[in-house]
């Protein structure tokens, strides 16, 4: 089995001006009343991670999170009153409309076929759109859960599991039970699903050794699976050895084909490890001593323009492990040790000395053949100094309170404007590297292609001004009528957002209609297409419509017929 692992990136962890503040706003039930008691997880990102609070009487709800003041939120409620989300929204003030729930179930069985009580289910992922409509979005997740998001369980003595899930979603769940190992189970709306089979769970004790047969002591051990419940690439929770080298894991279902990865550190090199292992269903495995091979010497040289080595850059493995590299010395060289196959490193710079700055992104792929030590990897440096400057539109007004992201080359980060538009950042660039705008968060502007082209980073001490041209965001509103003509009262409404980049999932907003048959969304990016779904109804002319930059964008009124 080839080690798989360490992808490339090589990005500096920097702090950022701006962070804290209270995320505050209200859950409503779907006919537009109060939530009280609604449980509702926030998160700076789609996934997490996620702090959960709970709403009080009047459905309100603040939380304080420790982000840029012009970061989007994502929100997810779940409870009696139902569910919602608002993904990567800048609103003030947040409200999530809920949509309903229904109830589901499952069987749940041993491998022996013996039904299983006492699993419980808990809430993966939900998917962006009802099934009838997902040709029109990526079928990508809308958002994944907390950890907690509980919707169904115990089963009980026949193995019922009874479920409530979002209505018309297909959703992915995590099954749990004492002495089981874990599963996920995809439902798809309006589908059956036969049985679900929980294995026992097995357990693997080892003792991991060094090239010399030494303990390894405080190494991270992982287990990584070609074939667990069918789905290949599957990682098992990881684990430190103590200081006798013994390792336990859990939780694991039988496997033929596995493989222990093994990541340690010594005084000059860190050492990345497999063994070839097999877990046998519902049994505590023994693997007695397992000693580490040493592996093949990889060298990473870091130097200066003018060849000369740079000491103490230490490069940190931006994987499950999360070590560190011991830094450079002063001939410039740090070691990794890797076992023959092939490999794409996967590196951040966790500290870089001044005044250098990495000059080009570092994405190596090498190939370790047993016996043959591989060609140094040499990193080349330059002098740098961090970026600042005032942001500014083009009539000389400064943006102020604007998270952005700048992007060159072996590097990126996103800072936020002061009150009269200044930024730095804490990263260093050389001089002469191209600098472009990889992303723009503000709460009532968008831009478009071509309103920020890259500039080149000035000499050291020298300031980096932006001019960037900013177009305001757009409110979305409308009434809904039915086939007579008379308007829809208290139907809920939802309206996507489709993301410019296929890979990201749409933007759910819900609203209930007014006695009068209107609605109304927050302000939303001009030029985004938009499509409205109202739940329970199908509209007679399309609902796909796209936000202009020049108006404020009004839905007009739409014909609506209930569904056949």
């Amino acid at each position: 089995m080839k080690l798989q692992g360490l992808l490339l990136g090589i990005w500096l962890t920097a702090a950022t001006a701006g962070w804290g503040r209270p995320v505050a706003g209200l859950v409503l039930t779907p006919s537009g009343q109060p939530a009280a008691g609604q449980a509702v997880w926030l998160s700076a990102a789609t996934d997490g991670p996620a702090e959960r609070t709970t709403t009080g009487a009047d459905g309100r709800f603040v939380l304080d999170l420790a982000l840029p003041a012009a970061a989007p939120v994502t929100a997810v409620t779940y409870g009696q009153a139902g569910w919602a989300v608002l993904r990567e929204t800048r609103a003030a003030e947040l409200v999530l409309r809920c949509g309903p729930l229904e109830q589901r179930a499952l069987q749940v069985k041993a491998s022996d076929g013996t039904p299983l009580a006492g699993v419980t289910a808990r809430c993966v992922m939900v998917r962006a759109l009802a099934s009838g409509v997902m040709w029109f979005f990526n079928p990508t997740p809308l958002f994944r859960c907390a950890p907690d998001l509980l919707v169904g369980g115990p089963s009980d003595a026949t193995g019922a599991l009874e479920l409530r899930l979002p209505a018309g979603r297909d959703v992915s769940l995590r099954l749990q039970a004492p002495g089981r190992a874990a599963a996920t189970v995809e439902l798809s709306a309006g589908t059956a699903t036969g049985p679900v089979v929980l294995a026992a769970a097995g357990t693997i004790r080892a003792r991991l050794l060094d090239p010399q047969g030494r303990p390894l002591a405080a190494a991270r051990a992982n287990l990584w699976s070609g074939e667990a419940g069918g789905v290949a690439g599957s990682w098992w929770p990881g684990t430190t050895t103590a200081a006798d080298g013994v390792c336990h894991l859990s939780g694991l279902p039988g496997l033929r084909r596995a493989s222990l990865q093994v990541r340690y550190r010594t005084d000059r090199e860190l050492v990345v490890a497999e063994h070839p292992v097999t877990v046998a269903e519902g049994r505590d495995n023994d693997l007695g001593d397992l000693r580490t091979s040493a592996g093949e010497r990889c060298e990473l040289l870091v130097t200066t323009p003018a060849d000369q080595p740079v000491e103490g850059v230490t490069f940190q493995l931006f994987d499950w492990s999360g070590l560190e590299l011991p830094p450079t010395g002063p001939d410039g060289r740090t070691w990794l040790r890797l076992p023959a196959g092939r490999h794409t490193l996967n590196l951040r710079v966790a500290k870089l000395p001044a005044p250098w700055a990495m000059t080009a992104p570092l994405e190596p792929r090498l190939e370790v053949v047993a016996g043959q030590t591989p060609p140094p990897l040499v990193v080349k440096l330059a002098a740098g100094s961090p970026l600042h400057g005032v942001v500014r539109q083009p009539d000389g007004t400064p943006l102020s309170g604007v998270h952005f992201g700048l992007q060159w080359p072996g590097g990126r980060e996103s800072v936020t404007t002061g009150p009269a538009g200044e930024y730095q950042t804490q990263q260093r660039v050389s001089a002469g590297s191209t600098v472009t705008v990889a992303e723009y968060i503000a709460p009532a502007s968008q831009m478009q292609p071509g309103d920020a082209p890259p500039l080149a980073a000035p000499a050291p001490g020298q300031a980096l001004d932006f001019t960037w041209r900013t177009h305001p965001r757009q409110r979305v509103r409308g009434v809904l009528r039915d086939a007579a003509g008379q308007p829809v009262a208290a139907a809920p409404v939802s309206l996507y957002l489709n993301s410019d980049d296929p890979s990201s999932p749409p933007d759910e907003r819900r609203a209930i209609t007014a006695a009068d048959g209107s609605y109304e969304f927050g302000v939303v990016a001009a030029g985004v297409p938009l499509l409205l779904w109202v739940e329970g109804y199908r509209l007679v002319e399309p609902g796909l419509v796209q936000a202009r930059p020049d108006r404020e964008l009004v839905l007009r009124p739409r014909v609506v017929v209930p569904w056949q």
